[in-house]
């Protein structure tokens, strides 16, 4: 992706990320977290992705996910700026938790189908605000 006015440690320690990520499912993962994921929308017929987390590291797993199934995707990069707004990341916790994923799918392939929820929701809701 390309990034304007992010930080010179972020970004590397995003590529640390992306290098660590790419070396456990054996493809380049150029961007982690900033870009399009495509996918045959058949593929999530069985709802896998509901165990997990409603957070930054959704994608994580959703891409070893993809690994583990053997699905084909497509990433396509964006642009991501950063002007003025204050990250919401937790930037040491949450590097720890995405090494966590990490490391254990690559040591343990199927630690991919556990439940990484914290919190369990069985139906989500939507509410229509407008119909055409």
């Amino acid at each position: 992706s390309k990034l304007s006015g992010y930080s010179k440690f972020r970004i590397f320690g995003n590529n640390v990320f992306n290098f660590i990520y790419s070396v456990c499912i054996g493809k380049c993962i150029k961007d982690l977290g900033a870009g399009l994921n495509l996918y045959r929308v058949s593929i999530l017929k069985n709802q896998f992705y509901h165990k997990f987390p409603d957070k930054l590291t959704f994608n994580c797993c959703m891409l070893f996910a993809h690994h583990y199934y053997k699905h084909v995707i497509r990433f396509f990069p964006i642009t991501w700026r950063e002007d003025d707004q204050v990250s919401n990341v937790k930037m040491v916790r949450q590097s720890l938790v995405t090494l966590k994923i990490a490391l254990k799918y690559m040591f343990y392939k199927k630690s991919i189908l556990k439940d990484y929820r914290d919190v369990i929701i069985d139906d989500y809701q939507a509410k229509e605000i407008e119909s055409k």
